[in-house]
C-alpha cells in the first residue's frame, strides 16, 4: 500500500518470509493496509467477496507482526462454523506458531485454563521506538530483543482461537 511508505516506512513487498506460502498482489495490499492501520494504533476489518483470501491476509498480517517483534499472544475470534478450517489454515500457512484452541464445553474449556497459566497469556507491546533524532536512546544493547510476553523464552501461544460465544461466556 503507498500510503505506508508515505507515513511509517516500507510496505511488505513480498509475503512475510516466515508465511508458509505465498500471496497474491491483491492479498500483499491487504496485509499493507493492516499493517499501515495498526502501525497508527488503529483496528481494522478486511471485508470484500467470499474466496478472495481474507483468512490468510488476516495469518499473514499475524507473521508480519511476528517479524516486527510482536509475537502475541493474538486472540482470533471465529465463527463456531469456521473453527476447525481456522485451525487448519494456521497449522498450513503458520506452522511455526503454537495454537491454543480455547474451546469445548464449559468443563472442557475449565481443564484447558487449569493446564494454562495465566501469566502466559498475558500480552505486553514491544517497547515505542525512540524518538527521532536520538538515534540509540532508551535502546537496549546490541542485540538484545524485547519479547511480548512475560515468559522468558517468549509466548507459549503465538494465537489463542475460539468462537464468539466462548469469547462472551462467563467461563
Amino acid at each position: 500500500c503507498k500510503y505506508i511508505t508515505a507515513h511509517k516506512g516500507s510496505a511488505p513487498q513480498a509475503a512475510p518470509a516466515l508465511l508458509a506460502g505465498t500471496l497474491h498482489p491483491h492479498q500483499l495490499e491487504g496485509i499493507s493496509w493492516l499493517y499501515l492501520v495498526h502501525s497508527f494504533d488503529m483496528n481494522a476489518i478486511l471485508a470484500d467477496e467470499m474466496g478472495l483470501g481474507k483468512t490468510v491476509q488476516a495469518l499473514a498480517f499475524l507473521v508480519l507482526l511476528q517479524q516486527h517483534g510482536v509475537e502475541g499472544p493474538h486472540l482470533v475470534v471465529v465463527p463456531a462454523s469456521t473453527l476447525e478450517n481456522w485451525k487448519r489454515e494456521l497449522e498450513a500457512w503458520c506452522p511455526t506458531f503454537s495454537v491454543l484452541v480455547y474451546y469445548g464445553t464449559q468443563r472442557e474449556r475449565e481443564e484447558i485454563r487449569s493446564r494454562v497459566s495465566p501469566h502466559v497469556l498475558q500480552y505486553r507491546p514491544p517497547p515505542p521506538p525512540p524518538p527521532q533524532g536520538t538515534a540509540g536512546a532508551g535502546a537496549g544493547a546490541e542485540g538484545e530483543t524485547t519479547t511480548t510476553t512475560t515468559t522468558e523464552e517468549g509466548p507459549a501461544y503465538n494465537v489463542v482461537l475460539t468462537t464468539y460465544t466462548v469469547a462472551v461466556a462467563k467461563r
